[in-house]
């Protein structure tokens, strides 16, 4: 969508509603998410509001100022977000604002997803990524403006581009709280998630760390941590040094930016060591022999379904379609984790490809379909297990993974006595604040307060939807002025959208969302 401020006088708007939504959630949270292509003039705003509804006899409803984007003009597609904090019934409204002096573009805006969370306290967009990425050398770091948690900390983020790699860290700064807060600044943690350019945030893929804060890492050095020593303080009990085991450093273990702090003898392993995905059998090997042991009696089971084996396993359905072992799904994913979310497949050739999926597509509330592994018994005094595994979840919020155990009196036995050890299902709990106190709405900075605040040329609320404007042209161009390259098509979820066109656009790019929780 684009609204033109070439012409028309100073204050001159355009509005665009969404649909009436209601809030769902006990945290009264939600997060705007969007792109928008500013070509117009510093002066120009566009406001972001929400307007509430007492109920829905309300037409008028109140508004009230969320967000304004207002500067200098980019040329590029830029992300953005917007806290917002309705706790009636609501729309969100989108209002261009002609500003003073002339302008030869105007705001265009793309790809909104609005949900029921907290948004992330920093987004930072970085435009043709590959190619600074590429070109970059002797660890190029960009940082974030200063920036403050919600405890007061004051920080910023750097990203670092080295050809072979590229890394996020966190780095305190002085601010303007420091005489009233703690230190050192432990046990706080900051989240890190690299997204895809998918508008739809539902299908993002992502990768997530985070890293908190302890008061044992802050030390004078680290230069220990490379100190050669003697057998008689270390061994690998008789095991060949191992590349791919997991407790061995990555390249850029403790560098300072500079460079890798570890060479490996053999170049072909410079990008193994490090790896953290699963114990490499010389680790196994090594344990076994350090605890004099036979075998690898920790682990009872460990299935991939690599070259579609069932493991033992046993599969029944209650009306429903069951578990199948697939290679994709349409809807997602497209392949086994061992792709996700690298896209590599570290595994690739071995256990890359089949996984076991159940729909919940058909059928009616309450079927279910089971999946049993084989029999098995306790080894160790200690009568505790870790159940790990990967799943990706494109179902009803409603839906439940239940997680079991059976277990047995004797081999007659074959029915057994379950419990419930587990269950994955809609995060609302974790968002209502039985886990977490709800986040509070920041105040919202105004360069440009504008004026008629229950006005706009919406006044009719009529919500009817209306087409695009017929095609004139072979190159699909409808404006006079050059409009931004397009995204992406997807539903409307507006009512009505007077004074707007509908513009074409492309773009590439890498988004980092931070969140830090106190």
């Amino acid at each position: 969508m684009h609204a033109s401020t070439a012409s028309g006088k100073e204050g001159d708007s355009a509005w665009l509603e969404t649909k009436r939504m209601s809030p769902t959630r006990k945290c009264h949270n939600q997060c705007l998410q969007f792109y928008y292509y500013h070509t117009g003039n510093e002066a120009d705003q566009l406001n972001i509001w929400i307007r509430e509804f007492q109920d829905e006899q309300d037409v008028k409803g109140t508004l009230r100022l969320m967000g304004q984007i207002t500067g200098s003009p980019k040329s590029y597609w830029q992300l953005h977000h917007v806290s917002l904090n309705a706790t009636k019934h609501f729309q969100v409204v989108f209002e261009s604002r002609k500003g003073a002096g002339s302008s030869s573009g105007g705001f265009s805006i793309d790809d909104i997803n609005l949900s029921e969370t907290e948004c992330p306290h920093l987004t930072m967009q970085i435009n043709d990524f590959g190619n600074l990425f590429n070109t970059s050398g002797n660890a190029r770091i960009i940082y974030s403006s200063r920036q403050y948690s919600r405890g007061g900390y004051a920080y910023r983020i750097g990203i670092v581009l080295d050809k072979s790699f590229f890394g996020l860290f966190v780095q305190l700064l002085s601010g303007k709280y420091d005489d009233q807060l703690e230190w050192p600044c432990v046990n706080r943690q900051v989240t890190f998630q690299m997204v895809d350019q998918n508008p739809n945030i539902q299908q993002q893929m992502s990768k997530q760390r985070s890293i908190t804060t302890d008061l044992r890492q802050f030390n004078n050095g680290v230069k220990n941590n490379f100190q050669k020593v003697s057998s008689e303080f270390s061994t690998t009990n008789g095991v060949p040094y191992d590349y791919w085991s997991v407790m061995h450093y990555g390249k850029n273990a403790f560098s300072n930016g500079n460079g890798s702090t570890i060479i490996t003898k053999d170049p072909k392993f410079q990008d193994v060591i490090g790896q953290r995905k699963e114990i490499s059998p010389s680790d196994v090997l090594e344990l076994n022999r350090l605890y004099k042991c036979n075998s690898a009696i920790a682990f009872k089971m460990h299935c991939s379904f690599s070259n579609g084996g069932m493991c033992q396993m046993n599969r029944c359905s209650q009306n429903g379609t069951g578990w199948q072992m697939v290679m994709s799904v349409s809807g997602g994913p497209n392949s086994d984790h061992t792709n996700l979310p690298e896209g590599s497949g570290v595994h690739s050739g071995q256990d890359a490809g089949y996984f076991m999926h159940a729909g919940t597509a058909s059928g009616k509330e309450g079927d279910s379909a089971w999946l049993e592994t084989k029999r098995m018994s306790p080894t160790r005094k200690c009568h505790n297990q870790c159940l790990q595994f990967y799943y990706y979840y494109t179902g009803n919020e409603a839906d439940q993974l239940n997680i079991w155990i059976r277990e047995f009196q004797d081999e007659q036995d074959v029915k057994g006595a379950l419990r419930l050890m587990g269950q994955i299902t809609d995060i609302t709990p974790l968002v209502n604040g039985s886990a977490l106190p709800c986040p509070e709405v920041g105040p919202v900075e105004v360069k440009h307060p504008p004026t008629n605040r229950n006005g706009g040329p919406c006044a009719t609320r009529i919500f009817t939807t209306i087409k695009p404007p017929p095609k004139t042209t072979d190159d699909d161009r409808i404006l006079t002025t050059k409009p931004p390259p397009k995204t992406t098509d997807d539903d409307s979820i507006f009512g009505v959208s007077p004074g707007l066109e509908a513009s074409p656009v492309l773009t590439l790019l890498v988004a980092l969302m931070l969140v830090i929780h106190r």
